[in-house]
């Protein structure tokens, strides 16, 4: 009873998090992580937290109360919910490139007012709960998991086959030193609630961030002595920021979580220690990219106190040897795939049409379509400039503290703004070219995880500004003003399908699970199935990698479904679609995975579909239309 009385909330709960993610990874790299190795984890990280508990009791550290919910909160708390509810109605058994498709206005002027209404009450003194806040948060990041029938992308389906095959066999061969945090997380969570792990994967990620980080970044504001309004506005007007990283479980996402963690954390007045780095070591077994950057705020954090000859070496050693394992651990990936150590030469291209568009103006004003779509529009490109805004001031105040500024935020810009540069060298061709500048575009996100602290401590000056000014003229115009920009931050937080933007991606439909499932029960033996990313992630996330009735890697180590990221099937398949669908292309495919029998898909969505399907149905032994023809299955026997 001691342990939960004298319980920290949000710092325990995060150290639990923090280290059964840690211990969980580290134990299925040195053994697995089946049923014995689990309870080890456990077993581990309940050690651990007793160690440091009975440290912080010695030293008569007393505990954070909770916050409570006051009466001012229930009203937007039961909205919030009730929106939360109708979400969850709303969901849709169809392929979907955005989730606005299948949402009305209805639900955007109840954000709108539910956005202005916490600004009047917050305005007018009246405090808003952490857990509206979280709600809130909750509502705003887990939107496309209610809507869309499954994940979306291909990147969860890969992780959550992993995830199942660490489940039934302890293990999945050849093992990596990355991911292994949001396994041992998912997997723990599994395990205690009996959930699905498809459903822990969609809403682990978005309950992390809307349960934990309103309440550090309230901690961080307290241990500044700053007023709570004002800290409470800035939470409330979070999601004015976009951030789809936050709308997907993925270990990248995970390790972002970590880092941002690690970040507020480390520029406290006091800092806890055991937080840092324990989120900082989580950070790493999820991602190396971003558990770098955490290890070295970790690491300067640490030296804040120390002054010298030997803090500044430290310090520039920290920076330096980041700089140096940023790009590295991206160039291990590369070699990985190709075993091509080469290097190539930077994306100058590239980065001169990006920054030509950054310096003209036009793209500030959109005018193209209709007036409330040129607004967004136009919110979105001033955004970065907004960033960027509230970066330098938060630079010119931190410059007052120089602890902070000097040994912290300015060597993690240096190492990253390096660490960039160096990357841009490695050429990543075993990424689809469209995808292949992503990992440049990660640096933006750690550069902005990085200077959070800055845009935290510029927002709350700017807005206690706002809530100490006397002029009640001015209340509305700002409060409808920033209540329309969180509207717009939700939106572009998301996919779209508009004039301005086509997501070039779709969620896995019932109708893509319904096929697969028909071919696994109908075919006669081993088989491939030459379809598009959606059918090939529905595969994955329902069967994985290890053989149920049929192999699911055949001769050549060819997966039986096609993965855009890699492998020839994918090849055949757009051979299929895009040129003719000619018996000999798929034939050619089945002999190469050394199988006689093989499977055509194709979704009724597909450009072309008409036509496709009538050359297909020609050269195909026989077609067999599922989910009242959203989709096409064609089934080609070889003989020997």
């Amino acid at each position: 009873m001691k342990l939960l009385r004298n319980f920290k909330w949000p710092d325990d709960a995060l150290l639990i998090t923090s280290l059964v993610s840690l211990f969980g990874a580290l134990i299925y790299w040195l053994y697995q992580l089946n049923w014995f190795g689990q309870i080890t984890a456990w077993f581990l990280t309940g050690i651990t937290y007793c160690i440091i508990y009975r440290k912080r009791r010695q030293s008569k550290e007393k505990a954070s109360t909770n916050n409570r919910i006051n009466w001012t909160s229930w009203p937007l708390l039961i909205i919030i919910v009730g929106l939360l509810f109708y979400l969850s109605k709303q969901q849709s058994l169809n392929a979907l490139q955005s989730p606005w498709t299948e949402i009305g206005w209805p639900f955007w002027l109840a954000y709108w007012l539910l956005a202005a209404i916490g600004l009047w009450l917050i305005k007018s003194g009246r405090q808003i709960s952490l857990a509206t806040i979280a709600v809130w948060w909750l509502l705003t990041y887990s939107l496309a998991s209610l809507i869309y029938f499954s994940a979306f992308g291909f990147d969860p389906f890969v992780h959550q086959a992993t995830e199942k095959t660490i489940i039934a066999q302890g293990q999945i061969t050849p093992k990596t030193p990355y991911y292994l945090g949001q396994y041992a997380l998912v997997i723990s969570l599994h395990r205690l609630t009996k959930l699905p792990i498809d459903q822990v994967e969609r809403f682990l990620l978005s309950g992390l961030i809307a349960i934990f980080i309103p309440w550090l970044i309230s901690v961080w504001f307290k241990n500044r002595q700053f007023n709570q309004s004002a800290g409470r506005l800035v939470l409330w007007l979070w999601p004015m920021i976009s951030w789809p990283i936050f709308i997907v479980t993925t270990p990248q996402n995970c390790a972002y979580f970590f880092l941002i963690i690690t970040v507020v954390s480390a520029t406290m007045n006091q800092i806890n220690q055991p937080l840092l780095w324990s989120s900082a070591l989580a950070s790493l077994v999820c991602q190396p990219l971003a558990g770098w950057l955490a290890l070295t705020t970790a690491a300067l954090a640490s030296l804040k106190n120390f002054s010298g000859t030997k803090a500044t070496i430290s310090r520039w050693l920290a920076g330096s040897l980041t700089a140096i394992a940023l790009p590295l651990s991206l160039w291990y990936a590369s070699w990985q795939q190709t075993a091509n150590w080469r290097l190539t030469w930077p994306p100058i291209k590239k980065l001169l049409g990006w920054l030509a568009t950054i310096f003209n103006c036009h793209h500030l004003w959109p005018n193209q379509e209709v007036w409330w779509l040129n607004l967004i529009y136009s919110y979105q490109a001033w955004q970065p400039l907004l960033l960027i805004l509230l970066i330098i001031a938060g630079w010119l105040a931190w410059r007052r503290q120089p602890l902070v500024w000097t040994r912290i935020i300015r060597p993690l810009n240096q190492s990253l703004l390096i660490g960039a540069v160096l990357t841009s060298l490695i050429s990543f061709n075993f990424v689809i070219d469209y995808e292949r500048y992503n990992y440049l575009q990660r640096f933006l996100w750690l550069a902005l995880i990085i200077n959070l602290p800055a845009i935290l401590l510029a927002s709350w000056q700017w807005l206690n500004r706002w809530i100490s000014s006397k002029d009640r003229w001015l209340n509305w115009p700002i409060i409808i003003a920033l209540a329309t920009a969180v509207t717009f931050g939700l939106y572009l937080t998301y996919p779209r399908v508009d004039n301005y933007s086509n997501a070039k991606g779709l969620s896995v439909s019932a109708a893509d699970l319904l096929a697969i499932r028909w071919i696994e029960n109908n075919a006669p033996s081993d088989y491939i199935v030459l379809a598009n990313q959606q059918v090939g992630a529905a595969a994955l996330g329902e069967y994985g990698f290890y053989p149920g009735r049929h192999n699911r890697y055949l001769a050549n180590n060819l997966f039986y479904y096609p993965i855009p990221t890699s492998g020839q099937l994918y090849g055949y398949y757009l051979k299929m679609v895009d040129d003719y669908p000619q018996r000999s292309t798929i034939k050619e495919a089945a002999e190469l995975a050394g199988v006689k029998q093989a499977y055509l898909v194709l979704n009724s969505y597909w450009y072309g579909f008409e036509k496709i399907a009538q050359e297909a149905t020609m050269e195909a032994d026989a077609r067999h239309s599922l989910a009242n023809g959203q989709i096409l299955v064609f089934s080609y026997q070889f003989s020997e």
